[in-house]
């Protein structure tokens, strides 16, 4: 698998740097094209690239705040036919092979009116997301779609896309486990000595130990993954 990957430096290098470090070392992916690590100097640049995307069998659009290259006068690189992002996504659309959109940090898709005819398709196409606050879940998501990968449970889909509620449960799910570590050992304190456990330990004691148990199970999650 070679995958393409085209973004506007001003407007996402440094995740689209990220997104190419994580891919390289994902198994299954022989190639990843990025131009600054991917053109030797001396090479003639929109060669390089025409050949990339021919070669490739995916190809990621990066589309962050700034994608069409806004400037301060409020015209758009992205409408000058030699803008090497629009040649790039003209290529890849009129290639036949797979075009996927990466939306970045909550970005909307930018509407078909604003886009150069030869762009105009990327609007129709189904958009993966990438988030800097959930930037694992989301790459796995990312790559299941390079890989056509077979969709994943609603779920499943639903909580890599809100890892901060995915963590929620989890630690909700360490505090039941941990309460009933508790209660277990007040039922064996119970049949061993006759007494209940607060009466051993004092109604202050058994309150601490509930505080323990809710703050060990609340951390329980983020020291396993440690």
């Amino acid at each position: 698998m070679k995958v393409f990957v085209s973004y506007r430096r001003s407007d996402s290098q440094d995740i689209a740097a990220r997104i190419v470090d994580r891919l390289g070392q994902t198994a299954g992916i022989t190639k990843v094209f990025f131009d600054v690590d991917s053109i030797a100097p001396g090479t003639d640049f929109t060669v390089a690239i025409n050949t990339a995307l021919e070669q490739c069998d995916v190809c990621l659009i990066l589309v962050g705040a700034n994608w069409r290259g806004i400037s301060d006068s409020n015209v758009a690189r992205l409408d000058d036919e030699n803008d090497y992002v629009r040649q790039e996504t003209a290529i890849a659309l009129a290639s036949g092979k797979r075009v996927i959109p990466v939306l970045l940090n909550n970005i909307e898709m930018p509407a078909l009116s604003v886009l150069p005819a030869d762009n105009k398709p990327l609007a129709t196409l189904n958009a993966a997301f990438l988030r800097h606050q959930s930037f694992n879940q989301d790459l796995e998501l990312l790559e299941d779609a390079i890989f056509a990968r077979r969709a994943r449970g609603r779920l499943s889909s639903f909580f890599r896309r809100h890892p901060a509620l995915f963590g929620v449960l989890k630690s909700a799910t360490g505090i039941g486990a941990a309460l009933v570590f508790l209660v277990i050992i007040a039922i064996i304190h119970k049949s061993a000595t006759g007494n209940a456990l607060n009466q051993t330990v004092g109604d202050g004691g058994a309150l601490l130990l509930i505080l323990v148990a809710i703050i060990f199970g609340a951390a329980l999650p983020l020291l396993r993954r440690g």
